[in-house]
């Protein structure tokens, strides 16, 4: 495997401005510069192409969008899919998290003090000539004070009712304030380390 050059600009795709946010704090930390689709250098390229999360895996859905975002921009490309899985569930909703809602997690599961459950995420890094790298992440917790308040129209994220083993703060409020074991952090520093 070819080193990657990390002082070279990578483009994650992703149009989620908090994910973003968050691999662009890893990613420094790792030693790497990242910048998102709305960077002004991507004008020229026109609209970012739709991308189908049709695969059955996380690493499948992860180099669905890293291929066709590299391809279309020229440029190497960092991309994800995660997902929550339920223990009780048999791992579900897992890559279709996005399609289920915390509305349907707690008809399935019910209203319970703690589930135990765990994040995954699928890193994938994909150059124009078709080179690909994934990495994985996992972080184990349990879900917690699952609710839905009266009256909420926009999706709540899993992270806000997850809680990583021994912490007793959310998933999302540790990421907020730097946390470091995050499965995105995780999965981003494995594949740092086969680039390297």
């Amino acid at each position: 495997m070819v080193p990657v050059e990390f002082s070279r600009p990578i483009l994650v795709g992703t149009s989620n401005s908090g994910k973003l946010a968050e691999i662009t704090r890893f990613a420094e930390r790792l030693g790497f510069h990242v910048f998102g689709l709305a960077d002004p250098r991507l004008n020229s390229c026109g609209a970012p192409p739709t991308v189908p999360e049709v695969a059955l895996s996380y690493a499948g859905n992860a180099l669905l969008k890293g291929v066709a975002y590299a391809k279309h921009f020229g440029r190497p490309c960092l991309t994800d899919d995660t997902g929550l899985e339920i223990c009780d569930l048999h791992g579900l909703p897992g890559v279709h998290t996005a399609r289920w809602g915390l509305p349907r997690v707690i008809d399935e599961v019910g209203v319970r003090d703690k589930i135990p459950a765990r994040f995954v995420c699928a890193m994938a890094y994909v150059e124009p000539s078709g080179r690909s790298v994934v990495a994985h992440g996992v972080i184990v917790g349990e879900l917690r004070g699952m609710a839905v308040p009266p009256g909420e129209a926009k999706p709540l994220p899993f992270g806000d009712f997850f809680f990583p083993l021994g912490h007793s703060e959310a998933l999302g409020a540790l990421v907020e304030n730097g946390f470091e074991r995050s499965h995105r952090f995780l999965a981003l520093e494995t594949l740092a380390r086969v680039l390297a």
